[in-house]
Formats: C-alpha cells, structure tokens, sequence
C-alpha cells in the first residue's frame, strides 16, 4: 500500500513541476481549473435530476412550499458556486457569498424537516 500511495504522491508532484516549469504551464492548469469547475456545475446538476426522477413522489408529497424550499436551496448553491471568484474579490462579496451558503444550509435543513414530516 505505502509503495502506491508513494507512486501517487510522485506523480502528483512530477505534474504539479511541471505546470511550474515549463512555458504556458499556468495557461494549461488554468484551463484544467475551469473544465473541473464547470464538470463540478455539471455534476450537480445532473444529480438534482436523478434525485428528481427517483423520489418524485415525496417530492410531490412536500407540498408547494417545501419544493419551493429545496428548489430555491439547490438554485442558490449554483449560483453561490459559480460566482464565488467574483464575490470573494470584495469584503462584502464574501460576507454574501456567506449568506448565501449559510442560506443553503438553512434551506436543505428545512427541506430536511419537513421531508422527515411526511
């Protein structure tokens, strides 16, 4: 086990010198960034969707405002994630950016409540 786990950590680290080191390195780590960003937005859009289609009967039974809750929920984490780089430039976009992750949270655990309601 401790061989591969070396083997990762070198190979990780052999990346990371080379990014360092060669020309247009950060270019190429910046563009890899955004692709596992966007691949992040993907996913998880993806799996509100799934969850959709397999519990669309509780959902159902959630009644208009608990839907409204969740959904508002899932809508505000998208848009919390996709402009964390622009808030957090400015304090008082990073004291919002914490509001609305605190929202989040607030939002699934009310979710959450009346979900254990039904």
């Amino acid at each position: 086990m401790f061989d591969s786990v070396f083997a990762r950590v070198a190979a990780v680290l052999l990346i990371a010198a080379a990014v360092w080191k060669l020309p247009g390195g950060g270019t190429a780590a910046s563009v890899v960034w955004e692709a596992l960003g966007a691949g992040m937005l993907a996913l998880i859009a993806w799996t509100a969707w799934r969850f959709g289609k397999e519990h669309w009967l509780e959902l159902d039974r959630l009644g208009e405002q608990g839907r409204l809750v969740l959904y508002g929920s899932v809508a505000l984490l998208l848009v919390a994630l996709a402009g964390k780089s622009l808030l957090w430039q400015t304090s008082l976009g990073s004291v919002l950016w914490l509001l609305m992750v605190g929202g989040v949270v607030a939002g699934a655990y009310r979710s959450w409540q009346l979900w254990r309601e039904l």
